[in-house]
């Protein structure tokens, strides 16, 4: 699953004409300019772009509150946060069945989520976990299918739209780095070819379309490299370039090898 993305707004310019953004208002400080790592865990608002306002960037928080974590109006505090942190991620085989999900997805509350990269974990039989960044090789912002829906926060009364990041299958390549099994399937998100981004905003797409847009992303247009630890130490800023650097380990030297193979021209 991926709970962890960037955006960089210095990156932003070619996908606004890409997708004819107008006359933008700032998005800052609501959103931070330098998102060098964004946890979901946070549930800050971050970019994205609606079917319903398709010409306009703004900023929706990571994850819902679905309306059944209010139990009734029995408002338990760690229930509800739990709720929330299960909807960071939405599976594409499900979401048009699923409770936290099926309200979103048939009412055609679909959005393009703004990134220029994403971090998942490789894990060693000893369960030591190596963490890596995944970007476009052109380094150029791209898009992550997603959902949304109107939210209200029962512990503060806070009304906000909440969107959630639709995975599918991984790649090749993403699944030899991301290689911790969940239900014995291994999983990635949604990255939208440049040329069916606007298509996710056609308010008119079937069900079957939306669900046989959700495939892997081509792995000749990715690079990915392992990170330093930095991401994961606690107390210290990580939002900084530095998060982001190629860090090499020496127990990782099988799987650069495997990589750097997949990665040849054929």
């Amino acid at each position: 699953m991926c709970y962890n993305y960037s955006f960089i707004e210095s990156k932003l310019k070619k996908l606004e004409v890409r997708l004819n953004i107008l006359n933008q208002p700032s998005l800052f400080p609501a959103v931070n300019p330098n998102t060098f790592t964004i946890s979901g865990f946070s549930h800050l608002p971050m970019p994205i772009i609606t079917v319903q306002d398709p010409n306009r960037i703004q900023a929706f928080k990571w994850g819902f509150i679905p309306k059944y974590a209010t139990f009734n109006n029995n408002i338990d505090a760690k229930k509800i946060v739990f709720a929330w942190n299960s909807t960071l991620n939405c599976r594409s085989e499900t979401m048009f069945e699923k409770v936290s999900f099926k309200d979103a997805a048939n009412k055609g509350k679909r959005l393009l989520i703004l990134a220029n990269g994403f971090y998942e974990w490789h894990t060693l039989e000893n369960g030591k976990k190596y963490p890596f960044f995944f970007e476009l090789k052109d380094q150029e912002m791209f898009c992550i299918a997603g959902i949304y829906n109107q939210c209200i926060n029962p512990i503060t009364g806070e009304e906000f739209n909440g969107f959630s990041l639709i995975t599918c299958k991984a790649s090749p390549l993403v699944e030899k780095i991301h290689n911790a099994k969940e239900e014995n399937d291994f999983r990635m998100p949604v990255i939208l070819p440049k040329n069916l981004e606007k298509e996710w905003l056609n308010p008119d797409l079937s069900k079957d379309n939306i669900i046989d847009m959700c495939k892997p992303f081509d792995d000749n247009l990715l690079h990915a490299h392992s990170i330093s630890k930095l991401i994961t130490t606690p107390r210290v800023d990580k939002n900084i370039p530095a998060v982001q650097d190629n860090f090499q380990y020496p127990e990782l030297v099988h799987l650069y090898a495997t990589l750097y193979a997949m990665l040849l021209p054929t």
